[in-house]
């Protein structure tokens, strides 16, 4: 009885190990197909962890003024020893710290705001798909509607109003997402509706939620994954545009569209200040759209094997 008992009670354990160790194997396997991607991902989530920790990165507080110390170059070092591995900028603060503090608005940003798309769009592309008819003629309608409504507009009559803070400007880059989402998911869902799965699901007296939540949302989501990676660069961009014009965060909190603007009046003089935040917005929104691209060809057969 005993060893039965605790044969029983190892065999969960089991199940983890092989189970995580199937999943460690087939990332190896999908990293060594397509090793940019893996790149992407590793720089992607190193970006995360620098958001979430950056204490662990950097001692600086990113606010603090040293006029004594404006425009040092990348690399100087201070008669203390204190070195200023991206420099300083016109204030005297130090880049890289602001960098890694500018991170945390931009991936909060991009990874909430992507995630509010993502809701909306699935949720009411799903509707309009399935539905059809008057629902789907609503919800489309208000996604053109959406589609044509100019963005920095949408943005200075938001900022106006409830102001330039972090939660305003993830509602504002939540609300612009949605419309791709839903687009992309109606299409996907009107070219299941007529699948065989799906008429023998309502043959057998499966309700409208049964055939949401069993069949058609698990048919979407690597729909989801390649849409929000690309939206993930794009609300990079968008929430460094607002910094840029100064309806952003605002200051004191860095962030690298505020970093730019601050810049652009130093282009000849002191060219880190620009070009450093510059990169880390190219790079973040690279490696976005590299991992998106590889989502894609993953899940999709034609491209696969074309690989």
């Amino acid at each position: 009885m005993q060893s039965s008992t605790r044969a029983s009670a190892t065999e969960p354990a089991v199940g983890r190990r092989v189970r995580a160790r199937s999943w460690a194997e087939a990332t190896v396997r999908w990293t060594g197909r397509y090793p940019t991607a893996g790149i992407a991902a590793a720089a992607l989530l190193c970006l995360i962890l620098i958001a979430a920790f950056p204490q662990q990165f950097t001692r600086r507080d990113p606010t603090r003024q040293q006029l004594i110390l404006r425009l040092k170059s990348p690399g100087w070092t201070a008669t203390d020893g204190t070195q200023y591995v991206l420099g300083t900028d016109q204030l005297g603060r130090d880049i890289w710290s602001r960098i890694v503090y500018g991170s945390r608005v931009s991936m909060t940003v991009g990874l909430i705001g992507v995630g509010i798309s993502a809701i909306l769009g699935v949720s009411l592309g799903v509707l309009a798909g399935h539905y059809g008819r008057r629902a789907e003629m609503v919800i489309m309608r208000a996604a053109d509607i959406q589609l044509s409504f100019p963005f920095i507009l949408l943005a200075l009559v938001w900022a106006g109003f409830v102001g330039n803070n972090l939660l305003s400007i993830i509602v504002i880059v939540g609300v612009r997402g949605w419309a791709d989402f839903a687009r992309l998911v109606r299409a996907k869902v009107l070219g299941m509706e007529t699948q065989e799965f799906m008429l023998a699901s309502r043959a057998l007296g499966a309700s409208d939620t049964k055939l949401m939540m069993r069949h058609l949302l698990p048919n979407v989501v690597p729909l989801v994954l390649i849409v929000g990676s690309l939206q993930f660069g794009r609300a990079v961009v968008l929430e460094s545009t607002l910094a840029f014009l100064g309806l952003g965060v605002a200051p004191p909190t860095p962030t690298w569209g505020s970093m730019l603007n601050d810049g652009r009046q130093y282009l000849g003089t002191a060219w880190w200040l620009t070009t450093v935040p510059g990169v880390a917005i190219m790079l973040t929104v690279l490696s976005a759209n590299t991992l998106g691209d590889a989502i894609r060809d993953t899940f999709d057969p034609r491209l696969r094997d074309r690989t």
